[in-house]
């Protein structure tokens, strides 16, 4: 009996310092992924002088544009650069044009010969903090992996996204907003007789609002997904798949095209 004690005693022992150096070990290994993971960051801030209703022009790659509004006529950058390395770093630059009727800023990588030795560097973004103009143009604002968020722009918007979500709020003007994969949302608080509105996805929800005063033609469709508005128009399900609405209200004085393959569409007042 002492002997199968003492055996038992030795097995809990041995176990026990085994998950001890099992514990000590997953925590280096976290540690050093810990290590692994952590990145550098490179912040760049600038002034540029931008006419009221000058043109503004936004092109990243990866990483999120977030853009506001002020009553200056200037444009503020803010451009912050991640990566794994300061060395990576140095694979993306930042190229700025600016005259006073026109302000661009575009995300330029380093190109590679070998596509493998691209991917092997490592993670490399860079998002964008930018204010403009309350009455500038948002001529193109555009991510291709990352998401978009505009406020109060109120003179003509077009803003799109290839996988992230697309967020614009209190717009006026020629509204085109859409994003491949991503939800889209529109806000808008101000726009002319005659103006259109397009707010798109393909595999994404579309939600817009308009003011309840606004007179319009609208058409909207989707292949999976259901349509809901605010304003009594007739939403005809289709008999297997999708939905459409068609229809006018109001003075029908702007036009509205809303479209998504996979996803609901919603237009509220």
């Amino acid at each position: 009996m002492n002997y199968i004690i003492t055996v038992i005693v030795s097995v809990l022992l041995t176990a026990s310092t085994a998950m001890g150096k099992t514990a000590d070990r997953n925590h280096v290994i976290g540690d050093q992924t810990k290590t692994v993971k952590k990145e550098v960051t490179e912040r760049f801030e600038q002034t540029y002088q931008l006419n009221s209703n000058g043109s503004v022009k936004i092109a990243n790659v990866i990483g999120d544009i977030r853009v506001t509004t002020w009553d200056n006529p200037q444009v503020r950058l803010i451009a912050v650069k991640s990566a794994s390395s300061e060395e990576r770093l140095k694979d993306l630059t930042l190229k700025i044009d600016s005259t006073a009727d026109m302000f661009s800023v575009k995300s330029k990588y380093k190109e590679y010969d070998d596509d493998e030795n691209w991917k092997s560097r490592g993670n490399l973004s860079v998002s964008y903090e930018i204010t403009v103009p309350r009455t500038a143009n948002m001529k193109s604002i555009a991510s291709v992996t990352g998401d978009v968020f505009i406020d109060g722009t109120s003179n003509g918007t077009n803003a799109s996204s290839v996988s992230g979500n697309v967020e614009a709020r209190n717009l006026g003007g020629e509204t085109k907003v859409s994003s491949v994969s991503g939800n889209v949302t529109v806000d808008i608080n101000n726009i002319e007789s005659g103006s259109t509105v397009r707010v798109n996805s393909v595999s994404g929800n579309v939600n817009l609002k308009i003011p309840s005063y606004v007179g319009a033609n609208v058409s909207a469709t989707t292949v999976s997904g259901d349509i809901s508005n605010d304003f009594g128009l007739e939403v005809d399900r289709g008999k297997f798949v999708g939905s459409s609405m068609n229809g006018t209200f109001g003075d029908g004085s702007i036009t509205i095209k809303l479209s998504t393959v996979s996803g609901r569409i919603e237009l509220k007042s």
